[in-house]
């Protein structure tokens, strides 16, 4: 069976970005996505200002690997 993730991320104005992933989701594709798409957007969509956000996540277990809480302090100081 084909396999689709969504990852989404809201604010007070309610829902404000969304990615689709294709296949499973594990820490390394999680990482790439943060990397590649989700950090950037949420830059842009702060219009900078993304040192004064909340990212809080689920108990996924790609959200909680190692690189993963390696990687978000540098994003989200």
């Amino acid at each position: 069976p084909q396999k689709l993730n969504m990852w989404a991320y809201f604010c007070e104005c309610g829902i404000t970005g969304s990615f689709f992933i294709e296949g499973y989701l594990n820490a390394n594709t999680y990482l790439d996505l943060l990397r590649n798409q989700i950090v950037s957007a949420i830059d842009d969509f702060f219009d900078g200002n993304i040192q004064n956000i909340w990212f809080q996540q689920d108990g996924a277990p790609p959200h909680y690997a190692v690189v993963v809480r390696q990687f978000l302090p540098e994003s989200f100081p």
